[in-house]
């Protein structure tokens, strides 16, 4: 399956995006509208934005650690987005809009692993950040889930953008990783 969204990559380089991804405001209002309409299951989760500093990540999901230890707190989960990818950013071009959406989906089906599944989902995750076989499983399931919400042809387009911006390194971790 990893030739899957290879495959929709020709479709995606076809479509001309009508929109990128400007700023931050419209990253938390793209994420507002993904839970609204693509899960639900999130509506009543504590979801924020945070910034990411990174040369080759630009999008994570994660529990936010200090409320996720509390006994007391409900627990806030975080999507990290590099500012790189908002369109005033120069450093890269311009994210189209439905490729964000497709990777904050992606991000989303994270988070709705780590409200679902609790305490074991949630230190699952860290642990597959050890080994490269469990993470590209995991990161494969969540490609997964936004693939069956309908966000395929966004996640091939985000993969064509994200490519060319990493170096030769990067670009074959992910490849093997993801989709």
């Amino acid at each position: 399956m990893p030739g899957l969204l290879s495959l929709l990559a020709g479709i995606a380089v076809a479509l001309e995006p009508s929109a990128v991804l400007e700023d931050r405001a419209a990253a938390d209002a793209l994420i507002t509208a993904l839970i609204a309409d693509a899960f639900p299951e999130l509506a009543d989760a504590r979801v924020t934005i945070r910034e990411l500093s990174s040369r080759s990540v630009n999008f994570t999901s994660q529990p936010h650690l200090g409320s996720w230890l509390s006994p007391f707190a409900r627990t806030r989960y975080l999507i990290r987005i590099n500012p790189r990818v908002y369109a005033s950013d120069p450093s890269a071009p311009p994210l189209p809009l439905d490729a964000a959406e497709a990777i904050l989906a992606h991000e989303l089906a994270h988070t709705l692993d780590y409200v679902q599944g609790g305490s074991p989902a949630i230190l699952r995750a860290a642990l597959a950040q050890l080994g490269p076989g469990a993470l590209a499983r995991s990161e494969r399931r969540t490609d997964l889930v936004a693939i069956s919400r309908g966000y395929a042809a966004g996640l091939a387009r985000y993969r064509t953008w994200i490519y060319p911006t990493l170096s030769a390194r990067a670009e074959a971790r992910k490849r093997k990783i993801y989709l």
